[in-house]
Formats: structure tokens, sequence, C-alpha cells
């Protein structure tokens, strides 16, 4: 009931406007009390705890005892051997106790050695009926569960998030991906880039519903349902559970990456100017990013079918995505589509992006300032007629 009253309260607080940006709505989330800290570029803020599937793995689990099946017969033999062996014990014990008080040290010795070896046979039977007997009983009980028939009871256990999902180590990998964008070392960038410590506020939720209460309006084609950024790019809102880690670490890359590109299209020509073909493709295949992210895992797909494949065309201008696998077929063609740009070499490839002018409409004559590879033809024409067989054909065979 307080769960529901909080998602009500959240709820109207958005519906009414009150929260501006990520920061308000995550406190009433948290309920005001989350933990942060910085690392990178990057300020984090979490819950204090998340509930995690599975038992705590930081309490020593019992051992279940071997449970075993036996015949009547089995049983029975069973009984009967441990009866003789425990006769042969408690007279292997009374001539121990009866050399000590004789003092005899020779016999002794080996009179301990037959005590030992009648006890580990004893043993070994007592823990073969103890296994039928628990045998016995588990079946018992499984009959008694079955007539009452309760819902089976999911474990879980409480769970600091950032050790959990080692939120610290992300943010360190997401600052060295943004660090080795190719167009970082051009002078005219040096004052803008790269940011500041701390400079971007990093807010997390494990709660679906509160995500989708919070989260922004995503681009035209975005592979990453769970990650979103506010309008300036400097607040970040994540959802991450326990079966979205997978790809997390890409897809959390693949935003950052797409902010620092945004803006530094910005400082050199205007944000469009490369078109979306490059942008997806770039970022994507900087932050090594494969799979359409959501918030109830990854979607993904082995191979690709030709006849579901974009025309080069569709590429360079494409319409809205309406459908994960029509993003997910997108994303993987921008990666190989901006590939050999990207294999021209740092300083080739930032000066294209700087020259780059009007977008997806204007990328025939963006391709003028490219000096292609031999294999990819010598103009924009030959580069999309080969795409096809040389970049595209290829995802729909198996790796």
């Amino acid at each position: 009931m307080r769960y529901c009253l909080s998602l009500f309260l959240i709820s109207l607080f958005i519906s009414s406007g009150l929260f501006a940006g990520f920061e308000e709505g995550f406190n009433a989330y948290c309920k005001n009390s989350p933990k942060h800290f910085k690392e990178g570029l990057f300020e984090v803020f979490y819950p204090s705890i998340y509930i995690a599937p599975g038992p705590d793995p930081s309490v020593t689990q019992v051992v279940a005892q071997v449970a075993i099946k036996l015949s009547p017969e089995e049983y029975a033999r069973a009984k009967e051997e441990f009866a003789r062996r425990s006769k042969e014990l408690a007279e292997a014990e009374k001539k121990v106790n009866k050399l000590k008080e004789e003092y005899d040290e020779e016999a002794l010795e080996y009179a301990e050695m037959r005590y030992k070896q009648a006890k580990s046979k004893c043993d070994e039977v007592s823990a073969k009926i103890k296994a039928a007997d628990l045998w016995e009983e588990e079946q018992r009980n499984r009959a008694k569960k079955a007539k009452e028939a309760k819902p089976k009871v999911v474990e879980t256990h409480k769970a600091d998030p950032e050790k959990y999902f080692k939120l610290k180590q992300m943010m360190r990998q997401a600052t060295m991906s943004v660090e080795m964008m190719h167009f970082l070392g051009d002078n005219s960038v040096t004052n803008h880039f790269p940011w500041p410590d701390a400079s971007i506020k990093v807010y997390v939720v494990n709660d679906k519903a509160v995500f989708k209460k919070l989260k922004t309006k995503p681009p035209l084609i975005c592979p990453v349902e769970n990650i979103c950024m506010d309008k300036k790019g400097r607040e970040m809102l994540v959802f991450i559970d326990a079966k979205t880690t997978n790809s997390f670490q890409a897809a959390f890359n693949y935003m950052v990456c797409g902010q620092a590109f945004d803006e530094f299209m910005e400082l050199v020509a205007f944000k469009e100017a490369a078109g979306d073909v490059v942008r997806v493709g770039y970022c994507a295949e900087h932050a090594k990013l494969d799979v359409v992210t959501t918030v109830d895992g990854d979607y993904d797909l082995p191979v690709l079918e030709e006849k579901k494949l974009f025309l080069a065309s569709q590429m360079i201008d494409p319409s809205a995505i309406d459908s994960r696998e029509r993003c997910l077929y997108y994303l993987r063609q921008a990666k190989v589509f901006t590939k050999p740009l990207m294999n021209l070499g740092d300083s080739e490839f930032t000066m294209f992006l700087k020259n780059a002018k009007g977008g997806n409409s204007r990328m025939r004559r963006n391709f003028e300032l490219i000096r292609l590879p031999k294999e990819w033809g010598d103009g924009f024409d030959t580069f999309c007629m080969r795409l096809h067989e040389q970049a595209f054909l290829p995802l729909t065979k198996s790796k």
C-alpha cells in the first residue's frame, strides 16, 4: 500500500509539472535519502538498498544433506548391518579402554586402529540410513505441499546497489570511453573537452514504473531505452536491475559518447551536420554496443535477415524507427556503414566531421571530403553500391 502511494505521488507531481529535471522525482523515489559518490566525469546518486534476486552471497549457505532412495529390502539390510557394526564398535571401544588400564602400548596402538576402522564403517552405514530416512521425509513433504498448493516463494536479499552493479567501475570505464573519442585531440575543442570531473549527474533507479514516469522523450533513433538525458546533457536517468546488466556498460557509454559527439558538432558546425547514420554508427562502434537495451533486458538477434535490411538510401535519410527490431537493424548497419570512415584515421575522420554540412540531406556532398580506400570505390555512389555486399550481407551470416 505504501509503495502504491509513493508511485501515485510521483505520478501526481510529474503530471502537475512540479519536477524540473530528474532530481526532484528521484528524491521522491528515494524518500530524500539517496547515497552518492563522484567518479571521473560523473556524480552518481542511487538508492541505499536494492532488493536483489537469489540468496545473500555474504551469508554462508548450509549444505543440504544428501537424500537417497532405498528399497524396503535394502533398508532392512542397512539396519541389520548397522546393528552389527554398532556391536563391533562397542567391542573395539571396550578393548581400547581395557588396554589403556593395562598400559599395553603396543597392543593399544593396534586396538585404536581397529576402533577407528569400526567407527568409520558404523558412521558410513548410519549416514546411509539417515539419507534414506530423509528421502522418505522429502516425499511426504512434497505430497503435503502439493495438496496445499501454495505459491512458490522467490528468494531475495538486500544489496548495496553500488557494489551489486559495480557502479564506480562503470563510471570509470565510461570516462575512459569519452576520453578516447577521436576528435578530442583537435585543438579547436580543447577549451570545451574533456568535461570537468563530476560534471554529469547520474540518477539510478531500480523501479520500471518510476523510470517510465521520469524519463524524457527519446531521440528519433535510439537503441538505448533504459537510459535518458535531460535537454542540457548534464543529467542522466538510468534504470538498472539484475536483468539489464549484460549490455548496460555499452549502453551507458553510447549515451555519454552521443552527448559528447553532439557537443563537438555544435562547436564546429551544427548538431545534425554529420547525419544520423554517422552519429549512431560512430557512437555504437566506439561504445561496443551491439543490441537494443530495454527495461526488460537486451533485445538481440544472432543474425539479421537479408530481406529486412535497410537500403543505403534509407540509412542515410531514415524515418522514425517504430520497433526494436528495426532499431537493431539500423544500429548494426550504421556501425558497418561508419567503420570505413573511422578507419581513415583520427585526423581525417575529425576533419570530415568538422566540414560536414546539411546533415542527412547533404550526405552525398559531404562524401567529397572523404578519401575512401580503393575497396570502397571512388565516391558516394560506388560506396553505396558496395555497402550491401561488403558490409550489410555479412550481418546476415553467423559469426
